[in-house]
């Protein structure tokens, strides 16, 4: 990434399996403009996500554990912010059909996938507000509403 658009900030977020991989890469390569956040508060995660220019979730298979709802990737569109991520257990659920997808284990066609919204080579505007109409589905109403009419199916 840092080759096609070298003014881009990478910033990872919280502890995930691969983060002493990752910074031992950036030291080694000695990439420049990353910054490696740890844990940040809620509202520090929020600002975080809101000031990003796109949402990037790696997410890939592991043993013995399954992504069922990928939290970040309804918080990332909820703050109106395109998400390129990978269909890897529920994580398509929560990132729908507007966002862009990735193979897993694959970091050239990440690396694509970025480009294309950094460069603005997609509608970003409608991935959006795509979006955030998606995260509405998301909320305590809908899913109970949605939870009784499957009870009402097959208990009438």
């Amino acid at each position: 990434m840092k080759k096609d658009c070298p003014d881009t900030l990478l910033v990872i977020g919280g502890h995930g399996i691969s983060l002493d991989e990752l910074k031992y890469s950036v030291q080694v390569q000695n990439i420049p403009d990353v910054i490696f956040t740890g844990t940040v508060s809620n509202r520090e995660k929020r600002a975080l996500m809101q000031l990003s220019h796109v949402g990037v979730i790696p997410t890939k298979p592991i043993l013995n554990f399954v992504e069922t709802l990928c939290i970040s990737a309804l918080e990332y569109q909820a703050a109106g912010v395109p998400l390129v991520t990978t269909r890897v257990g529920g994580v398509p659920e929560a990132a729908g059909s507007h966002s862009l997808y990735s193979k897993h284990n694959s970091p050239d066609d990440l690396a694509e996938k970025i480009a294309l919204v950094l460069d603005d080579k997609i509608d970003r505007q409608g991935m959006i507000e795509a979006g955030i109409e998606h995260v509405k589905k998301f909320n305590y109403y809908t899913i109970t509403q949605t939870f009784v009419q499957y009870l009402e199916e097959f208990h009438p």
